[in-house]
């Protein structure tokens, strides 16, 4: 038990440990300088804030002009672990800015269970590594990254790169900065790879899979942050089957009009989309001009109702193939109903021009039906 442990940092004295108190069982030799240590309680008021682990496990031995360590700890609550490390930095400041403020807009939830680690420091670059089950993570949207409501896998960390195995159930993503909407899924599962060099933080996911109800959606996606913002990028491309036409709403970027999503939202009424198709990809920076946010949207609509505007009339049973992107609304072959008669071979055009404002919506095709 100690009472009290201070550190320097740049010459000042910091209260690091205090009511401290540990049981320590340790076995080894000096002769060979292994050792193998048991820890069943480790508690510690780390710069002011309680902090607790239980069952530490840990095998330390000597190697060349350091020492090689690996552990394991049955749980880890990340509230409190980032709550420790804060403390820390308010004590110390080391974490940089950018780290500091992506803590605290992230801020994390959940836990890391059945963790393992790894520490190799008798190399001239020395190895760190962390694996680890997690659990019920919860984060909100930084940057490009999306917000997640829940998200169970599995994580293996070093300090330049490292990914997420994501294998989950019922939770909701939201790419804050393009989408006003979350997207809610049933289920997910895939692997999130990341990089960090020479400043730059990128994320780079495999195939990506998506479940909800009926739906099913696969996709990509890939964001590079360096550390200055206009030059923050993202990528993301992903194929939908099966989905609600009113749901597409969810998919349109703030990129687009408020005029122009207030339109889609009130004009598609009902119906299916049979299969869809959205590409993503240009700048994060918000102030960055639109032509450097490319989006292109497919979608293959079958039996909707298109309420297009308030002095015409509706069209239903609308099948149509239908193209969104920054230049506006095409549907080319469109059929449906309209006024007791079959419209055939439609052609819709909503043309958007830079402005944002919407002045024209052409419809041509041929009718059959009673006068």
């Amino acid at each position: 038990r100690s009472s009290k442990v201070k550190l320097s940092s740049a010459g000042k004295d910091v209260n690091f440990l205090n009511e401290t108190s540990l049981n320590l069982r340790l076995q080894g030799s000096a002769d060979d300088q292994k050792y193998q240590i048991r820890l069943p309680r480790v508690a510690a008021r780390i710069a002011g804030e309680m902090f607790e682990l239980t069952d530490v496990d840990l095998l330390v031995e000597r190697r060349g002009k350091g020492y090689v360590v690996a552990g394991g700890v049955p749980a880890i609550e990340i509230t409190k672990l980032l709550d420790s490390v804060s403390s820390i930095d308010a004590e110390t400041n080391f974490l940089s800015a950018r780290a500091r403020q992506a803590l605290a807009e992230m801020n994390p939830g959940g836990s890391l269970e059945a963790i393992a680690f790894y520490l190799d420091s008798s190399l001239d670059q020395p190895e760190m590594k962390l694996v680890s089950q997690i659990r019920d993570l919860r984060m909100d949207a930084y940057l490009g990254a999306p917000g997640i409501s829940r998200l169970d896998g599995f994580v293996s960390l070093r300090p330049t790169q490292g990914y997420i195995d994501i294998d989950n159930r019922s939770y909701s993503m939201q790419f804050a900065s393009m989408f006003d909407l979350a997207w809610p899924f049933d289920s997910a599962r895939g692997r999130l790879n990341y990089f960090y060099r020479e400043g730059v933080l990128q994320f780079s996911s495999g195939l990506l899979e998506l479940i909800k109800g009926d739906l099913s959606a696969y996709g990509k996606v890939h964001i590079s942050l360096p550390p200055v913002r206009a030059e923050q990028t993202w990528g993301l491309v992903i194929g939908i089957n099966d989905g609600d036409i009113v749901d597409a709403y969810r998919y349109l970027p703030k990129t687009l009009s408020t005029e122009f999503l207030s339109w889609i939202e009130n004009a598609v009424v009902e119906g299916t989309v049979k299969e869809s198709a959205l590409l993503f990809h240009g700048s994060l920076f918000r102030g960055a001009p639109k032509i450097r946010k490319i989006y292109e949207l497919y979608l293959d609509v079958g039996d909707a109702t298109l309420d297009y505007h308030e002095d015409w009339t509706p069209v239903s049973a609308l099948n149509a193939m239908v193209y969104i992107n920054n230049n506006g609304v095409l549907s080319e072959g469109a059929t449906g109903t309209m006024l007791e008669s079959n419209v055939r071979e439609a052609i819709v055009s909503v043309p958007m021009p830079s402005t944002g404002q919407i002045d024209n919506i052409s419809i041509t095709g041929s009718f059959r039906g009673p006068l």
